[in-house]
Parts: structure tokens; C-alpha cells; sequence
């Protein structure tokens, strides 16, 4: 099986998806990997598949909006 090599940039199309990757997530939220990873983990967004590691982008966003308010 190949690997899924496609990534997006553009924040209004990521924001829209279930899921993003770990590299697409740095571009979402605009830091580096770790950072982002952590953010991740902190929120309980962390999903994997297999090998895969996958962020679900509405986890991620209640837990941003509950660190704002």
C-alpha cells in the first residue's frame, strides 16, 4: 500500500476536514511540530490508525476556545 503523500496548506480547507495529519496540523495552527503535537495531546485529539497519526480538527477546536474564554 502507498502512502498518502497530498497536503494542504490553506487554514479554510483544514478547518473544514475531521481530520488532519501532523504535518497539515503545524500549518492549521501555525507553530512547529512539537508544539503542535503537544496541543494535540492535550485536547485528547490524537487518533491512530494503524501507523497513522491523526488529529480530529473539532477536539482541537473546543479546546482552544475553552483556553481563550
Amino acid at each position: 500500500m502507498r502512502a498518502t503523500k497530498v497536503i494542504c496548506t490553506d487554514p479554510q480547507v483544514l478547518k473544514s476536514r475531521i481530520a488532519v495529519t501532523d504535518t497539515e496540523l503545524t500549518y492549521l495552527l501555525g507553530c512547529g511540530l512539537a508544539t503542535s503535537r503537544r496541543i494535540a495531546e492535550n485536547a485528547n485529539a490524537v487518533v491512530f490508525d494503524g501507523k497513522r497519526r491523526l488529529t480530529i480538527v473539532s477536539k482541537l477546536q473546543k479546546y482552544l476556545d475553552n483556553l481563550s474564554e
